[in-house]
């Protein structure tokens, strides 16, 4: 009775051993996750409550030795789960890293048109400025022009006027 009580414990021991194994996997399966995830909160927050259940129902394990057998092909089980799981969530961690990858390159071709279109401001301003210049000239210069215009105008008829006047004066009226 003893020795099947030793053996037991030793197989119970090794058994232990394996879950301790298994549980330390898993643990580092979730410390990948925690530094893949980074800011994902709130995701973070619905694994790391699952994972508390299951170390609650590990500790329940260890607590009951009664039924470590049942207990074992149970966390197999959750344990398959888990991978299945993690398989999930490294796949949408790969989608998020394209998507990622695909905002970084639309943003690249945003600050690129940006560029683009700052330049042709920066061009068309420069070209406005010149027209007004230019306008600015021309109007001037015909100012100038139709002043000088008037000026002789007025000369003219001021010169017609005295010529008039003379005409005028000599035929006595």
């Amino acid at each position: 009775m003893e020795e099947l009580l030793k053996h037991m414990i030793s197989e119970m021991a090794v058994l232990r051993n394996e879950m301790n194994n298994r549980f330390d996997g898993v643990d580092k399966r979730f410390n990948d996750v925690d530094a893949r995830l980074g800011g994902m909160d709130k995701r973070f927050d619905d694994v790391d409550g699952r994972l508390n259940s299951m170390d609650k129902r590990f500790d329940d394990v260890d607590g009951r030795l009664n039924s470590i057998d049942k207990r074992f092909d149970d966390v197999d089980g959750h344990l398959d789960s888990m991978d299945k799981r993690f398989n999930d969530v490294d796949a949408r961690l790969d989608g998020m890293d394209k998507r990622f990858d695909k905002v970084d390159s639309r943003l690249g071709k945003i600050e690129e048109g940006q560029l683009e279109i700052k330049n042709l401001i920066k061009h068309h301003t420069a070209l406005f400025s010149e027209n007004f210049t230019d306008i600015r000239k021309e109007m001037r210069i015909q100012n100038q022009e139709t002043k000088s215009d008037i000026n002789l105008l007025f000369k003219e008829v001021e010169t017609l006027k005295r010529k008039t006047n003379k005409i005028e004066q000599r035929l006595g009226l």
